[in-house]
């Protein structure tokens, strides 16, 4: 049993190192960043929400170069907390918050040094984020992320999301984005079928909100 769990923890440490290997590369963030219908869409959903983000404490799973942290910031966020496992990534994260006036550093974090900076970049897995920082549990207003992988479910971090949810999220907190919609049309009799995996399509059969009863 042991040589087993063993085993699959190698494997997971393996996939994640070769997934955010992948997204420590800049040009997969270039061409995030020049979607403007992706960037358009965040930029509006976040800016044009000021009761939702105004004073908010937010949450940023997955930041990248931290541009959905900056819109929280600029939103009027009180504080938010980009979460980036590539190491790369994260220093990209805390220079271009830094550039932009907004980076919160370690030694400012203290009662009196809060007003100087609002994004504080956290480099691990949303999942190990309270061996690194001191978050109280469910003290999140709104949890921002881009999980949504190609076709939606390919590469998708819903199970990270979801997690960071349970984990963080106030009862009735908001989740920016929480729905989704995939068209599809036959166009051929015989179809060859992605395999997106299974955990992936159990996480994604998982809604996002809380259920009420």
């Amino acid at each position: 049993m042991a040589n087993s769990q063993n085993h699959i923890a190698k494997r997971i440490k393996k996939v994640n190192e070769n997934y955010f290997g992948a997204y420590s590369l800049f040009g997969i963030h270039r061409e995030m960043l020049s979607d403007k219908v992706r960037m358009d869409a965040y930029g509006q959903a976040i800016l044009k929400n000021p009761s939702l983000l105004n004073g908010a404490v937010v949450m940023d799973v997955g930041c990248g170069t931290g541009i959905l942290s900056l819109f929280a910031a600029q939103a009027g966020a009180s504080r938010v907390t980009a979460v980036e496992a590539s190491a790369k990534m994260a220093a990209v994260a805390s220079q271009v918050a830094k550039d932009n006036g907004l980076w919160l550093s370690r030694s400012q974090s203290g009662v009196n040094g809060l007003q100087k900076g609002v994004i504080e970049v956290v480099n691990c897995m949303v999942e190990e984020i309270d061996k690194t920082v001191e978050l109280q549990p469910h003290s999140v207003d709104v949890l921002l992320s881009e999980w949504m992988g190609y076709c939606l479910l390919y590469e998708s971090m819903l199970g990270s999301v979801l997690y960071a949810r349970d984990r963080w999220l106030k009862p009735g907190g908001a989740i920016l984005r929480d729905t989704a919609t995939i068209l599809s049309q036959d166009l051929e009799k015989e179809v060859q079928v992605f395999h997106f995996g299974k955990m992936c399509m159990i996480l994604t059969c998982l809604p996002l909100g809380r259920s009420s009863s």
